[in-house]
């Protein structure tokens, strides 16, 4: 747990990043590859990624305000049930559609299962 307030990340990696707990306010990652980031219980607001990787992100009970996800690219969110607070792009729903679906409690059939 900690409080990461108004800080700006910019052309950076960070991998296997644990911000369990954390307290994020008006944080951009610009330009970063976030892989593998463990935001379980943690506090998002006012934090933005324009052109930003998000890969294997966990978001299990994750409190979301005013976070801008446009922008964000390679956009692979793990778990998360609720997503109040967050801003996507339309073309960012599509590979997100099981996540959703999973939340909602509605099972959708894979093209590669039969």
């Amino acid at each position: 747990a900690g409080l990461i307030r108004d800080v700006v990340f910019e052309r950076c990696l960070l991998r296997l990043s644990v911000f369990r707990m954390a307290e994020l306010e008006r944080v951009e990652f610009r330009d970063c590859t976030l892989d593998d980031l463990d935001c379980y219980e943690a506090s998002l607001s006012n934090v933005s990624v324009p052109g930003t990787d998000l890969r294997a992100v966990e978001f299990d009970k994750t409190r979301f305000q005013a976070v801008d996800l446009r922008g964000a690219q390679d956009l692979d969110i793990r778990s998360g049930r609720r997503f109040e607070g967050c801003l996507l792009d339309q073309q960012q729903l599509l590979p997100l559609v099981h996540l959703f679906a999973d939340a909602a409690g509605v099972s959708v059939a894979r093209e590669d299962e039969e």
